[in-house]
């Protein structure tokens, strides 16, 4: 009984724990994207300016609508078969 629920404990924890590791390095570039500075340091200034300058970059929208383009086609592919 002792040992079902170390096991059981085991597992939460593995869990959490690669979770943790999938999850953590994205919420930390999510947080770092609104940093004023262009390296990652602490502590920051909150701006949206890379958001700002973003729409100005032909580039960078063009490729958004194709990757925009390429996931819809996918997700219709998809459901159909």
């Amino acid at each position: 009984m002792a040992t079902t629920r170390i096991l059981e404990w085991l597992g939460r924890f593995y869990i959490v724990l690669l979770l943790g590791f999938l999850y953590l390095p994205i919420i930390i570039m999510a947080a770092m994207s609104f940093n004023a500075s262009p390296f990652y340091q602490l502590p920051f200034e909150w701006t949206t300016d890379w958001y700002a300058s973003l729409w100005q970059n032909d580039q960078l929208i063009a490729a958004t609508w194709n990757s925009i383009e390429i996931a819809v086609i996918t997700t219709l592919i998809s459901t159909l078969l």
